[in-house]
């Protein structure tokens, strides 16, 4: 325990998750939400997200390895794209499901006081799991256009649409509604 008290083993304990790259579970677990006052006043918040593209990181390589042993074992790079494409949607309609069920939480590793009200939003911001279908989405739009490269008039169209969709999530995503959920796709 900090002798400056627990404002500074709060950061303390930020640093060292953040280090280990889980930051993640630590907000979840100390802090909730993430627009919360006291979540506001840790410098290191923004590490939540790296942690969570770290553990997809170890996770992808298994994903790939297992849809490439289906690809090879039936000569088809399908098989690939649809494990990848199968994992996408699992994530999202878990992400969708914790956004929008009207259960008070659910338990996370066995700690039961994950059960307080709201948890179940707070997971689907904070779990890997429930972000994995942001990342999927990044590698089958790569392998698509590995195979399919879009004219310069498309690309330039489909760049501004991505600027568009990005300053309509920034102005219209409010505190109030249910984040990620549906408004994730936005961006």
């Amino acid at each position: 325990i900090s002798p400056l008290g627990a404002d500074q083993n709060t950061l303390g304990l930020s640093v060292a998750t953040a280090g280990a790259f889980v930051a993640n579970l630590f907000f979840f677990y100390h802090l909730g939400g993430y627009f919360q006052v006291t979540a506001a006043s840790d410098a290191f918040l923004h590490t939540w997200s790296l942690s969570v593209e770290e553990q997809f990181y170890l996770g992808f390589p298994l994903l790939l390895l297992a849809g490439w042993k289906l690809s090879r074992r039936w000569r088809s790079r399908r098989w690939l794209i649809g494990l990848l494409l199968a994992c996408l949607v699992l994530s999202l309609a878990l992400e969708l499901w914790l956004s929008f069920s009207q259960i008070s939480g659910v338990p996370v590793l066995g700690k039961m006081d994950a059960l307080r009200p709201g948890a179940n939003v707070q997971l689907a911001f904070y779990l890997p799991l429930t972000r994995a279908w942001e990342f999927l989405a990044g590698a089958l739009t790569a392998f698509a256009v590995s195979r399919w490269s879009p004219g310069p008039w498309l690309a330039v169209a489909l760049g501004m649409c991505g600027a568009v969709a990005v300053a309509l999530g920034a102005c219209c995503i409010q505190s109030t509604q249910p984040y990620p959920g549906l408004l994730a796709i936005v961006p």
